[in-house]
Parts: C-alpha cells; sequence; structure tokens
C-alpha cells in the first residue's frame, strides 16, 4: 500500500521519527496535500555513527498500530520519494543517510527540504522548494497559503476587515516584500510612494503618442490674422488629437465626437472651425454644462478673438440678483449682433424655448462640451432635447462634441450621427498609485507626506508640485485644509459654496504657486480646471454614495498638464471595510479596485413619460406649431425617449399644454409658459393646485424650490454624535436629526445637554410648528426657515455672508453663501415661472405678487 509514495521525516525527538506516508508530490500540483498515514519511527542507535529502526508506529483510524521494522524497511524500498525535513538535527540526518545507504535505498530519490510549519500543525505538507514559494512570518518560513491567511488574520485581529479585491492586492504585495510582519508594517506606519514605490505603484500610463502627421499652425489653411491669434496664445503645432480631427474633415464641416484625455487639446478642435466660421458670417455656440465653465471660456475667446473683429456674449439664464461683490452675476447678452455665443444647456436653451432661437442667427457651428452629461440623471434629458433640438432647427450646422470619458463612443457617435475621432493615450505619463490606510488619520498623515513631497519636486519646464485633493464633502474637505495648514502647509478649501471672489482668489493662488494644495469635493471638481501634478483621492465617495467610473476618470485626467509636468501622479487613499450610508455592500476597497480595473460605464439613459412631455412640449413651444412629421422626425432623435409619442401627446393634450387639429400640433399659453419656465408637468399641477387654494406665492416657490444645504454646526453635531455614540449627518433635514427634533416624545432619550434641548425648541417653535401628523418630517418646516431667509434679504436687507451669519448666531445653522446666492436665484427663476402660469390661470394678483417679490429679493428697496 506504500507503493510510490512520499515518505516526509519531519522531526526527531527522543529516539524517534515523526513521519508523514502519502502518495502527494511536492510542487504546483498538490502543494497543500493531507497524507495518507502519520506514524513515527522508533528507533535504536548502535553506535554514535548508526541508527536502525526497532519499531514502527502507524496511526490508523485514529490509532497508533504498531509494525515490525521490516515493514518499515519495505515501505522505503517501495517508496517514490524520501523527504527529510532541514530542521532535523545534523547528526541525526547523517545517520539517517547512513540507514538507507545500508539499506540501499537510492539518493537519487532522498532530498532535504524545507517544510511549511503551519502546513504540519493542520496535518498537510507543503515543501517550499523555491524562493518564490517562501515566505517570512515572525522567524519561520512558511508557504503563500499560510503567510496569506496569516495576514488576514493579523488584519482581522486589529478589526480591519478586507474584501475581496483588495486582499488581492494585499496578497501581490505579500509577494513583493515575502514577509507579513514586513508588510504589516508598512501598513501601521503607512506607505510611501516615493520610499517604497514598488508597494503602492498600480500601474503606470506611459506617454506614447499615436503617430501622427506633424502639422503646425503655418500648415493650415486658414486666414494669417486667424494664425497669428493662436500663435499668440502659444499655439504653434497642433497636438495629435487635433491633427487626427483634421484628417477626419474637420475643417470640411464633418459632425465629429471627439474622446481624448484631459489636457490633450479638444477645446482647440471646437475654436477652429467655429471661428472660421464667425469669420465668414455665420455664428458658432460653443455650449458648457456649468456657469463656471461657461464664464471661463467667454473670457478666453473674447481676450482671443475680439482682435479680429469678433464679438462674443453669453447666456446663461442668471437673474440679476443684487449682491455686490459678494458673487458673480453674469447677466447675459444680446445674442443677435454676436460671432460667438458661449452658454449653459439651459441659457441658450431658453432661447430656443421661448420662440426666441431666430435670435441666434446662421449658426455653422455647435460645440457641445461634456457631452458625457448626457448621461447625468437630473441634466441628462434637457441636454439630449437640447441637441435634438439644435439638430432640428439647425439641420445645416456642423456639431462637435467633446469628452474625456465615454465608455461607449462608437455607439454614441453612431446615434448622434456623428464621426468618431478618439485618442486614447494621455499628453504626459501618469502613475497611479494605491495606498492602504489603516484609519482616516493614517489618510491625513498620508496627504501631508505627498504634498510635502511633491512640492519639493520641479518639473524640467519649472513648475513645483502641487496637490488637488478630493473629498466627499464640504465639511470634511474643510477638516482636511484645516489640519494640514495646522502642519505648516500653505493649503485651500475650495467648493461651490464659497462666494465667487473666494474661489476665483484660490484658483489665480492655485496657478501662481502661492498654494501648495487644495482640497475640494468631486461636486466642483469639474470646474477646478488648475494645472495640478498630483490628484490625491481621500475619499471615493460623493455625499454618502461612491463615484462613478467617469467621475473618477476625468478628476484623476487633471494629474499632469503638457508643458507644466514631465508626469502626472494619481494617489487613492482606501480604508479597507469602510462604507458610506448610502452603500450598504460596497467597501471603499473594493471600490477602489473597480475604478482602476473597470471599462468606462457607457453613456446610457432613458427617461419617464414626464421627461419625454418636457422635451416634445419644449419643441412645439420653440416653433409655435409644428406638423406631426415633423415632430416624429424630432422624437426619433432623442435618443432617451421611452415612451410611445401618441401617449406623450395624449398626456400633454390632457393636460393643456398642447392642441391638435388636421396633423398639425400647436403649443397652448400654458404650454408656452411651461416651456420657458422650465417646469415639469407635476410642477405646474403643484403651482396650480395651491395657488387656487390661496397658498401664498412665495411658499409655492420654496415647495417646488426649497434651500435644502442648511447645516447643524459642528458645535451641535458634535454634542449629538457624542450623545448617541454614532455619526450624525450635518444636514439639518436628514432624517438622522428629524428623527430627534420633538425630544418630548422621546423614551430613553441619550441625555442631552441643556443648551441643546432650548435650541430644539426654538427651533420647533420658529419653524417646526405646524400641526401635521407627519411633522417635523412634513414641508412646512423647510418653507419656514427658507421664508425666513427670504424676509431677512427683504426685511433687513442683510448680504450673503450677513444673512448665514446671523442664522449660525441665532440658530447655530450654517449655510455657505455661494449655496444661499444659488439658491435665491433659482427661487427667482421658480417665482418668474409663477408668474407667467399665474397669468394663464387669470390669477392677477398671483402673478403680480411673484413679480414683485421677484424684484425685491434681486433688489432689496
Amino acid at each position: 500500500m506504500f507503493e510510490n509514495a512520499v515518505i516526509v521525516f519531519l522531526r526527531y525527538k527522543e529516539k524517534s521519527m515523526e513521519f508523514m506516508v502519502g502518495v502527494f508530490v511536492s510542487g504546483k500540483k498538490a502543494k497543500y496535500s493531507r497524507p495518507d498515514y502519520r506514524g513515527r519511527l522508533q528507533i535504536y542507535f548502535k553506535n554514535d555513527m548508526f541508527l536502525r529502526p526497532r519499531r514502527l508506529l502507524l496511526e490508523i483510524k485514529g490509532r497508533l498500530e504498531a509494525y515490525p521494522p521490516e515493514e518499515f524497511i519495505k515501505m522505503l524500498r517501495s517508496s517514490n520519494k524520501v523527504l527529510i525535513s532541514e530542521n532535523i538535527q545534523e547528526n541525526v540526518k547523517n545517520m539517517l543517510f547512513e540507514m538507507f545507504k545500508a539499506y540501499n535505498i537510492r539518493d537519487s530519490k532522498i532530498r532535504v527540504v524545507k517544510f511549511c510549519p503551519f502546513c504540519e500543525i493542520e496535518g498537510k505538507v507543503t515543501v517550499l522548494e523555491t524562493k518564490s514559494e517562501i515566505f517570512k512570518v515572525q522567524e519561520r518560513y512558511v508557504c503563500f497559503k499560510c503567510a496569506k491567511d496569516e495576514l488576514l488574520r493579523e488584519l482581522k485581529f486589529r478589526g480591519i476587515r478586507v474584501s475581496d479585491m483588495i486582499s488581492e492586492r494585499l496578497f501581490t504585495l505579500l509577494r513583493k516584500v515575502r514577509s507579513v510582519d514586513k508588510l504589516l508594517g508598512h501598513l501601521v506606519t503607512g506607505m510611501n510612494i516615493y520610499v517604497n514605490p514598488e508597494l503602492t505603484l498600480f500601474d503606470k500610463k506611459e506617454a506614447k503618442p499615436e503617430i501622427t502627421e506633424r502639422l503646425t499652425v503655418e500648415d493650415l489653411e486658414i486666414p494669417d490674422t486667424l494664425k497669428n491669434v493662436l500663435k499668440e496664445n502659444g499655439i504653434h503645432e497642433l497636438l495629435p488629437i487635433q491633427v487626427k480631427a483634421l484628417k477626419s474633415g474637420l475643417l470640411k464641416g464633418e459632425s465629429i465626437l471627439v474622446v481624448s484625455a484631459t489636457s490633450t487639446g479638444k477645446t482647440l478642435i471646437g475654436e477652429l472651425p467655429g471661428v472660421l466660421v464667425a469669420l465668414n458670417g455665420k455664428k458658432m455656440l460653443y455650449l458648457c454644462n456649468l456657469v463656471a465653465l461657461a464664464n471661463q471660456k467667454y473670457e478666453t475667446f473674447k481676450a482671443r478673438y475680439s482682435k479680429l473683429g469678433l464679438k462674443v456674449a453669453i447666456r446663461v439664464g442668471m437673474s440679476k440678483i443684487d449682491v455686490g461683490e459678494e458673487e458673480l452675476v453674469i447677466v447675459d447678452e444680446d445674442v443677435k449682433n454676436a460671432n460667438i455665443i458661449v452658454g449653459t444647456y439651459e441659457g441658450l436653451d431658453y432661447l430656443i424655448r421661448s420662440g426666441q432661437y431666430s435670435d441666434l442667427g446662421d449658426i455653422g457651428v455647435v460645440v457641445i462640451d461634456e457631452i458625457q452629461s448626457l448621461s447625468d440623471e437630473e441634466r441628462g434629458p434637457e441636454l439630449d432635447g437640447l441637441i435634438a433640438r439644435i439638430r432640428s432647427l439647425f439641420p445645416k450646422c456642423q456639431i462637435i462634441a467633446l469628452s474625456a470619458s465615454v465608455g461607449n463612443p462608437e455607439e454614441l457617435a453612431r446615434n448622434l450621427n456623428l464621426k468618431l475621432v478618439r485618442y486614447s493615450d494621455r499628453p504626459v505619463p501618469l502613475e497611479r498609485h494605491l495606498v492602504i490606510c489603516l484609519s482616516e488619520k493614517d489618510k491625513l498623515k498620508a496627504i501631508e507626506n505627498v504634498i510635502k513631497q511633491e512640492w519639493r519636486t520641479i518639473s524640467s519646464h519649472g513648475f513645483r508640485g502641487q496637490t488637488i485633493i478630493f473629498t466627499n464633502s464640504r465639511r470634511r474637505a474643510h477638516q482636511i485644509s484645516n489640519w494640514l495648514n495646522k502642519r505648516g502647509l500653505k493649503v485651500a478649501t475650495y467648493h461651490a459654496g464659497l462666494t465667487y471672489p473666494r474661489r476665483k482668489m484660490i484658483e489665480l493662488g492655485f496657478e501662481n504657486g502661492f498654494y501648495q494644495a487644495v482640497v475640494t469635493t468631486y461636486a466642483l471638481g469639474a470646474g477646478f480646471d488648475a494645472p495640478a501634478s498630483m490628484v490625491v483621492f481621500e475619499s471615493l465617495a460623493q455625499g454618502i454614495n461612491f463615484i462613478t467610473k467617469s467621475m473618477f476618470e476625468n478628476m484623476a485626467g487633471r494629474a499632469g498638464r503638457l508643458g507644466k509636468h514631465d508626469r502626472g501622479r494619481v494617489v487613492i487613499l482606501v480604508e479597507p471595510g469602510k462604507k458610506y450610508g448610502g452603500v450598504v455592500e460596497e467597501t471603499e476597497d473594493s471600490v477602489a479596485i473597480k475604478l482602476l480595473e473597470e471599462e468606462l460605464e457607457p453613456v446610457e439613459f432613458s427617461y419617464d413619460i414626464e421627461g419625454c412631455a418636457d422635451q416634445v412640449l419644449a419643441y412645439i413651444s420653440a416653433k409655435g406649431e409644428v406638423f406631426l412629421d415633423d415632430l416624429k422626425r424630432y422624437y426619433s432623435m432623442l435618443l432617451g425617449a421611452s415612451e410611445n409619442l401618441d401617449h406623450v401627446l395624449e398626456t400633454l393634450l390632457k393636460d393643456g399644454m398642447i392642441m391638435m387639429n388636421d396633423g398639425k400640433v400647436a403649443v397652448t399659453p400654458l404650454g408656452r409658459a411651461t416651456a420657458m419656465s422650465f417646469y415639469k408637468l407635476s410642477e405646474v399641477k403643484i403651482a396650480r393646485k395651491y395657488l387656487k387654494d390661496g397658498m401664498d406665492v412665495l411658499d409655492v416657490a420654496i415647495l417646488l424650490e426649497p434651500f435644502t444645504q442648511i447645516y447643524v454646526s459642528t458645535k451641535v453635531q458634535g454634542e449629538l454624535e457624542k450623545a448617541f455614540n454614532v455619526r450624525f449627518s450635518s444636514k439639518l433635514f436628514s432624517d438622522a436629526i428629524l428623527d430627534i427634533m420633538d425630544v418630548s416624545t422621546k423614551k430613553e432619550m441619550p441625555k442631552l445637554p441643556k443648551w441643546i434641548l432650548e435650541l430644539f425648541a426654538k427651533w420647533s417653535l420658529e419653524f417646526f410648528n405646524c400641526k401635521c401628523k407627519e411633522a417635523p418630517f412634513c414641508e412646512h418646516g423647510i418653507i419656514n426657515l427658507c421664508k425666513k431667509i427670504v424676509r431677512l434679504r427683504l426685511d433687513e436687507k442683510l448680504k450673503l455672508r450677513e444673512i448665514a451669519s446671523h442664522l449660525q448666531k441665532e440658530y447655530e445653522l450654517y449655510v455657505y453663501p455661494g449655496d444661499l446666492f444659488r439658491w435665491l436665484d433659482s427661487l427667482i427663476h421658480k417665482l418668474r415661472g409663477i408668474a407667467r402660469l399665474a397669468r394663464v390661470w387669470n390669477l392677477k394678483e398671483a402673478a403680480e405678487t411673484a413679480e414683485q417679490y421677484v424684484k425685491h429679493i434681486e433688489k432689496p428697496q
């Protein structure tokens, strides 16, 4: 029964040799095999030079059975291999070899090897034959499987649970350091991307430009005046993606979808044909997804092309709210005489929806920046409809769509009838590092370290390394920034809640090298187009939800700028096992691996009957009256329309938005007012119900546009977290805060400080004072608080900062002036919409009241 078996001698103790016997073999095929038998060979010494078997003991079915020594000799001779542990004393090993020789056992089947001691404890045999199979745990050498198990046990003992994905990453690092204790040491003390890049570097994307024909500005068939303008702005030679676009018919009217990384030169691809048609009497439209980006392009184009005699205008649809120098108020300009028109999607669509699209004139080129915004749940349908309206109303225009992150570019280009121009390489090399941190404090230390190291790095172009840090919330951004500044670094916090002058000052300070780093949120990351050499992800969440691959690529793409940096670095800091409130299953570490390894999400979307109705109504409103066949052609261009057109028209007809007769569809006054106001059908119904019930116009507007970005102070949040021993959202209208508002009805309520109870009572008295069964979860609390803010603006004529200061002082509530400005601007638009609707419904007093609110909110009397 021992024929072709392997005999493994493990250890010698007190004239007894422990061994295992089995048909297992060493190597990859049976690395962790269990033996068929375990036993002990009792021996005797003839003298100090020789030993011989005295009795064989084999464990069979849990019992030791004795055999004569001759059985052991038979077993030796019939075996395939004899393996001897190197840990057996040297003199005993020598005597074993002598015994084997005496029994004519061939030397070729005898080897001294290293065994995994952990496997042995579990009754398994693992031979450690090569260096790649040997790992160190404390002072013992073990196999890879046992080293992995020991690593996970140690992490679990420290309270750290890791996902399968990050486990594989840790195992990769273990193969590099070959020691569990050494790897744990790196994790505890912090991985340094400069000192231990082999432990943090996930991959490296080299800058290997596709071979394209070299073209200079002088080679282009454009006017010399335009060539001079480009050269004055440092553009002498075209970048690869620009060459590819030209070869694809860019200057011959070809509509294209350009997909390439950040900082590869996409904007100029839109500018060139746009400026050319503007010089020849037609117009260029440049559409942006953000007001900040629209203003940036407007200022750039005006400075660059006004010398060619071109007039640049901007349309972003902002109200004329007077806030002094606290915020940038962009006044929409007349587009009739403009050659280049820059605007946001909504700003330009207002002209179309209101039937004034003829004011835009003869459109030759339309540039759609950040076209991946089609996937945005809120704004995607609006962009989809706007593109369809442009294609229908200006069928001869050239469309140039730009994006850095589209997962299905071929499909999107086909659906939009565009020619795909794709460039997959980066302008500078990019390193991507994954740093495992065991706590938030470790993350802060890691951030401090990389900022300092990057700042010391000076590129061959003479620029210091600067860092952008992305995190999941504004409060966290301030915490990180404050901690870093206390450590002697120059770091600014940048987010949408800041006033425009403050944001502008930070942008200029970063560009001029005053700040070593900026901490920002994903919500405004797209608007911060500053040249950074490094991007750090302190968190992979936006609020309580993890970011998408598209968002990750957009943010990561900001690392490394051509002409400034020799390379870019992306650093992802992950805390194994960390979860966020909106995500049940996924952890930060598993999301990190997905973001690094998975492909971009496709631009796919669809919208419901209300979304379809909104986009159909917008087109009918633009034209006033359309033939049904024309409407069908338009509807077929909507990529996200999910409803049958007949069903959509029935809905609009039922709600009084359109009229249908003799194959034509016409907009009603109600439909025009709805489309111009960007109201959804459900919002119109709400406005009609409450206005006719006599609700105050301001209340209705707030109900449609509530201000939710109101936070409890850090002082209040800290007391609540201390009392309940859990993390609390800082948002006032979060379920967690509202749930403890009515403390008088709560049993077993943790003891709260007297001042907190008095504060809750004050909130209840002034804001949450209704008799609703749902209180404080009903809408009255937010309406009352928003009305308080408006009254501070109207009656006390307070500025944005003064309103914020008042709320902080009186109610321990915190609002950001920037948020307050945007809400007042949105509220004004809602009030204007109510005025339009009220006039259609012959509610003259309500319309006049809404218009008075607009007037006084814009400029308090």
